[in-house]
């Protein structure tokens, strides 16, 4: 966005989902941005200490994104998706993580959340959507797809208006 838009720092707001949470949150730590907003951020070793859950989730990526992942990297990478790591320090953007009523975010994460809000202010505050789930009712199989498909689109709404909410706050 600099390089091709000419963007400044200060005027990009950088949103990443679950795994991509924890990325957002890392440069967050690292440089001074408008705002970052972690959506689904979780505690990762329950998925990167097992071989199956690695697999599973390289799987995954590959199926969605169209993108490959080195099973091995992403083990050897795990350190830092660890709420020690991504709490470990006060952001230099403010952060604004959100969660949905049926993420594991909150239960796993809140001392370490607890910890940052009390060190580092406002510089770091949450959100609980009430209706979603983790992927927003986009993975849910076991309903049929009308029920399916209206669960994904009130619970993406009610995620895009969390959103615009943030970003109308965060603007100068």
């Amino acid at each position: 966005l600099e390089e091709h838009l000419g963007a400044e720092k200060e005027q990009i707001i950088l949103v990443g989902h679950s795994m991509g949470a924890t990325m957002v949150m890392d440069a967050a730590r690292k440089d001074a941005f408008l705002l970052s907003i972690p959506i689904g951020l979780g505690d990762w070793r329950v998925v990167l200490d097992s071989p199956k859950g690695v697999r599973d989730h390289v799987n995954k990526i590959k199926q969605y994104t169209g993108v490959s992942v080195d099973p091995e990297m992403l083990r050897q990478s795990k350190a830092q998706y660890v709420p020690e790591v991504v709490f470990g320090s006060c952001p230099l953007t403010p952060v604004r993580l959100i969660f949905t009523r049926y993420d594991d975010g909150p239960k796993t994460l809140f001392p370490y959340f607890n910890e940052a809000q009390e060190k580092c202010t406002s510089m770091v505050g949450w959100r609980i959507l009430p209706l979603g789930d983790h992927m927003y009712g986009t993975e849910l199989n076991r309903f049929p797809k009308l029920i399916r498909d209206l669960y994904s689109r009130i619970s993406l709404t009610l995620l895009k208006w969390q959103l615009l909410d943030l970003i109308e706050r965060a603007e100068p």
